[in-house]
């Protein structure tokens, strides 16, 4: 497998307002450093634990911003949207019944009701690949 493309910092922080444009809540950035340190956790363990898992990965990087809370308010938003748009630039997408599902789920992780890997099982089928333009 090649790389993957990465989300950085900066994305995350348009991500992050963009959420609270489209549903409320104050903008701001608490910590930079806490947002950066969570856009660095999937490629750590891409890099030093060779999981090359896109799911996994995804994963990884939304429930490592929300649980960082590097912004004022919509952390959750900001990581479950993350996640969403790292699949998206690797070309996969989630076809899920609907959009409660995921924020139901991804909320049960965030909040330790369930693990980072019931997250993975749970999202992997809904997981497909999206056509290549």
């Amino acid at each position: 497998m090649s790389e993957p493309y990465w989300i950085d910092a900066d994305q995350v922080v348009e991500i992050h307002e963009e959420q609270i444009e489209l549903y409320g809540g104050p903008h701001g950035v608490r910590d930079l450093t806490l947002v950066e340190s969570a856009v660095d956790r999937p490629r750590t363990l891409y890099h030093y634990e060779g999981e090359e898992d896109v799911l996994v990965l995804g994963v990884r990087l939304g429930l490592s911003i929300a649980d960082n809370h590097g912004f004022i308010d919509g952390n959750k938003r900001a990581g479950a949207f993350a996640m969403l748009e790292f699949f998206a630039i690797n070309g996969y997408g989630l076809d899920m019944p609907n959009d409660e599902t995921l924020g139901q789920l991804f909320k049960a992780a965030v909040t330790g009701d369930i693990r980072e890997s019931d997250l993975v099982a749970e999202l992997d089928q809904y997981l497909v690949e999206t056509a290549e333009d």
